[in-house]
């Protein structure tokens, strides 16, 4: 197991006095915004409109003028695009026309609310979010500038808006979204079908359909390209603001999406964007476990970094330093973690390996016996998930004691820590595995052991190991050979406290989390028998 290790506290900076003490004092304040919002005055109620893309398909879109300032010409737009409605997550939008001189527009994607035409999963997005930009432009109000913003399924459309490099788009801020579409619905290339599945159950009309066309898509080709930010080189020109969390959905795309805005945008958009990671993300649950220097798991940086940029899209206040995030620990007393730090960059980290013993220990020793252990794995019996990166169901850094006394999950466990243990960045396992099948899955949980014995899930892991060799073609084992693979565990940055045990589980399966291998090398729509395999 490799780990991202950085002498203890090295991190311990002060976040930016300004900002830590705004955030205090506008929880309140935000908690108004969104009543007001929510209220918006009869005289400046939204205007509707139905706004025709390039296609003929028209799309539900409202206006709300600057909501408590009497400008209502040369004013700035605040998009947001949204399959969720109009009075859902599109009024963020509304916030800043009720606190700041922006008008938010606000609109139905194509197939959802009461815009016309079908859901295309994002496909269409950079269209018709240039289409809307265009009519934006083109209203009397308008002062033709167009920020954007979204969180989550919102966030993942803004993040499309670049790709045909809209003129007026200024600046963005970005919540809990991800740049990679395969990396989502296939970490490690196992469906992930609770997410997935669920969510266009719960969103789309045409949700059979579109489950039915992802998991025909399990190899990362060109149908994904369109979602895929490694391939928006030199069309980002605009700086964002990018709010992620360590227990998200969409964690290692939005560790992404900043890098690609930071570093591989335009010239006139490099080095201007700022990242805050909080423990959440999507995962309110996490916020019970950490509660120190959090309001309910957040803080209001983001937001007002937000308010930041939207007021001036060339710099930010001083002070404000490129990445914020907090650092995780345990709820021992005196841990060593549970703090916020902001730094120009993230931290360089040096890779320590923790290696896994005959015995069942783990430590940063070399293993001197060669002899593997063996598990059967039955998908009949699936290891059911408990927490982790989730939107349905358990998440966040849940005990995974339940699961661990399994005899299909090998557990490695350190000796207790001589002092406290920092880690911050990316997580990935190294495995040597055979199976007597040709396709199976590899897991792997990262987890601290705290001192009321409970076993914290820190990251998790997967690989389906028919995809192991190529992305556009599956590869099948050959029963009985050892191959090295890796696992990645996305990213992290926590504080193990002194006294706790690094602990590190293995095993086949995490359903629902990810869909069931049923280990006999066959495509996801493909009907075939589920194969007890010796991993």
């Amino acid at each position: 197991l490799a780990v991202p290790h950085i002498l203890p506290f090295v991190l311990a900076a002060s976040p930016c006095s300004r900002y830590s003490s705004m955030a205090r004092i506008t929880a309140s304040v935000f908690a108004v915004a969104v009543i007001l919002a929510l209220a918006v005055p009869q005289e400046t109620a939204a205007s509707s409109y139905m706004v025709k893309m390039r296609d003929g398909v028209e799309l539900f879109t409202s206006v709300d003028l600057p909501i408590f300032n009497k400008k209502k010409t040369n004013v700035t737009a605040v998009m947001d695009r949204s399959p969720y409605g109009q009075f859902a997550l599109e009024l963020i939008a509304d916030i800043y026309a009720a606190l700041g001189d922006f008008a938010a527009v606000k609109q139905d994607m194509r197939g959802t609310g009461w815009s016309q035409g079908n859901f295309s999963f994002w496909r269409s997005s950079a269209n018709d979010s240039y289409d809307t930009m265009q009519w934006i432009s083109e209203q009397s109000w308008s002062d033709g500038q167009v920020l954007t913003v979204g969180a989550s399924a919102d966030g993942l459309a803004s993040l499309e808006e670049v790709i045909d490099k809209p003129k007026w788009l200024i600046g963005q801020f970005v919540i809990f979204a991800s740049d990679e579409g395969h990396g989502v619905a296939f970490p490690g290339y196992a469906f992930r079908e609770q997410l997935i599945t669920h969510w266009l159950k719960d969103t789309v009309k045409d949700a059979d359909y579109w489950i039915e066309t992802i998991m025909s898509h399990e190899a990362n080709g060109v149908w994904w390209h369109d979602l895929e930010g490694e391939y928006f080189d030199n069309v980002v020109h605009a700086p964002a603001v990018f709010w992620g969390g360590w227990y998200d959905i969409f964690l290692h795309g939005n560790l992404a999406a900043y890098y690609d805005w930071q570093y591989r945008s335009m010239e006139v958009a490099q080095g201007k964007s700022k990242l805050v990671i909080d423990p959440c993300g999507h995962c309110q649950d996490a916020s019970h476990y950490f509660t120190k220097n959090l309001i309910y798991g957040r803080i209001l940086l983001p937001i007002l970094l937000s308010f930041d940029l939207f007021e001036d899209t060339t710099k930010f206040s001083e002070g404000a330093k490129d990445v914020t995030f907090y650092v995780l620990g345990t709820n021992d007393d005196n841990a060593a973690g549970n703090y916020w730090t902001s730094l120009d960059t993230w931290p360089e980290y040096t890779p320590q390996n923790w290696y896994f013993h005959t015995n069942g220990s783990l430590s940063l020793a070399p293993p001197t016996a060669t002899d593997a252990p063996t598990y059967k794995y039955d998908p009949t019996n699936p290891v059911p998930t408990i927490g982790g990166n989730n939107l349905f169901g358990s998440c966040g850094p849940k005990d995974q004691t339940p699961v661990l006394d399994r005899p299909d999950v090998l557990v490695y466990t350190s000796d207790p820590l001589p002092e406290p243990y920092v880690i911050t960045g990316p997580l990935w396992s190294t495995l040597y595995v055979a199976s007597s099948a040709n396709d199976t899955d590899f897991t792997v949980k990262l987890m601290v052991e705290d001192a009321s014995g409970a076993n914290i899930l820190i990251q998790d892991g997967i690989i389906r190991m028919r995809w192991r060799e190529h992305e556009l073609e599956p590869t099948p084992m050959v029963p009985g050979d050892v191959y090295e693979v890796q696992v990645g565990l996305w990213n992290t940055s926590f504080a193990i406290n002194t006294g706790n045990r690094i602990k590190v589980a293995i095993s086949s399966s995490n359903y629902p989390r990810f869909s069931i291998n049923p280990n006999n090398g066959l495509p996801l729509l493909a009907h075939g028998p589920n194969i007890t395999a010796m991993n």
